[in-house]
């Protein structure tokens, strides 16, 4: 007889959540789904935010510490933006990945990560980045808006 595959998370009733396999296999599936979704939104493109220091830096601007809370703020808001953007492009490119060498490894074009995370996340980092830029001014709204339009279309 054949064992039926384990699905994941599994489905079992709210009491045996507590049962020690369960939430072992509970917790290795929210894991894993934590971490592609992390490695989706590449972390090591971040660094390319750092360019918002650059006019401060320049203007000698960045030795006040005033700026920096500002600075600080902004490199976190662009890192949300272009990590939304990132997974957005996945969504839209999975098919045409799955067909290149290297990128149909990555976690949407291989399958390993659903669209409906990827497009829940994206949109909770859209609300959140844009939320952040409103509430440090209106023309930063605009530019990060203008970022977001630009970069998806």
């Amino acid at each position: 007889m054949r064992r039926s595959r384990v699905q994941f998370p599994p489905r079992a009733p709210l009491s045996s959540c507590f049962a020690q396999p369960n939430l072992s296999l509970r917790l290795r599936y929210h894991f894993s789904v934590s971490y592609l979704l992390l490695n989706a939104m590449r972390p090591r493109q971040w660094s390319k935010n750092f360019l918002i220091v650059v006019a401060p830096l320049t203007s000698g601007a960045v030795f006040n510490m005033e700026v920096w809370p500002t600075l600080v703020l902004a490199f976190l808001i662009f890192t949300l933006i272009s990590s939304s953007i990132y997974l957005i492009n996945d969504i839209f490119d999975r098919e045409l990945d799955r067909l290149h060498p290297k990128k149909r490894h990555r976690a949407i074009a291989s399958g390993k990560l659903p669209v409906s995370i990827a497009l829940s996340a994206s949109f909770v980092l859209i609300v959140i980045a844009l939320t952040a830029a409103a509430t440090q001014s209106s023309k930063s709204f605009l530019i990060v808006s203008g970022y977001l339009v630009i970069s998806l279309f």
